[in-house]
């Protein structure tokens, strides 16, 4: 990530940034750092906000859109509610078609997240009921036009069992989706093109990740 300070108080010639990003909320910045680390998205951050400022793209908060003279020309008002659909439109993503989550069961729930064709989320969760909020919050920001659950399945009691806790909290849900039973075999065997997906994202990536993404993938 390029996360860059400048200061335009002695330049003659104010140059164009691509992004900047305007975020006086201290916790809703750390939360866009840390989506814009794992997105690999490049932008700038006004020393002073008072300083006049041009960008193709503004980011900005609530707090903040009264307080900088940033022009460009477009702006993204930011919040908790849609802070991961305000990264993806940055990354030319206004609109999400499905979002597809693949969940591989062990020895806890081994997931991944794609927005599209986008990785945006992964993880281990030990209870279904924290995956689901995971993934209840992401669907409420994302607002994708479906959602398609992969869940890989195999004859190992403990994945059965499993798999049965999954879709009993599925159930629960309050947004629409489709879930699908995938076969885990050949989930495990690297996928060179799957791999290259995650290779850069940040975070713990084990091969129950990886056999996440496979479910995710496979048709």
């Amino acid at each position: 990530m390029l996360f860059r300070y400048f200061n335009m108080m002695n330049m003659n010639v104010m140059p164009k940034h691509n992004i900047v990003v305007a975020i006086c909320d201290p916790r809703l910045f750390r939360k866009f750092i840390d989506i814009a680390n794992y997105l690999h998205i490049e932008y700038s951050v006004p020393k002073f906000l008072k300083r006049e400022v041009n960008a193709s793209i503004l980011v900005v908060d609530l707090e903040c859109k009264g307080n900088t003279r940033a022009k460009a020309d477009k702006t993204f008002l930011v919040n908790e509610g849609n802070i991961n659909r305000t990264a993806l439109a940055l990354l030319g993503k206004e609109e999400v078609q499905a979002l597809t989550v693949g969940i591989d069961p062990g020895d806890c729930y081994a997931y991944i997240v794609l927005a599209d064709d986008i990785v945006v989320a992964h993880g281990y969760r030990r209870k279904a009921m924290q995956l689901l909020e995971d993934l209840r919050s992401l669907v409420s920001d994302i607002q994708p036009r479906k959602v398609v659950i992969k869940v890989g399945r195999s004859s190992d009691e403990k994945v059965i069992a499993m798999v049965e806790s999954l879709l009993k909290e599925l159930s629960k849900v309050d947004f629409p989706y489709n879930v699908i039973l995938i076969s885990e075999k050949g989930t495990n065997l690297l996928n060179p093109f799957a791999s290259s997906r995650l290779s850069s994202r940040p975070g713990r990536i084990g091969g129950d990740v990886y056999a996440a993404l496979n479910i995710a993938l496979k048709r």
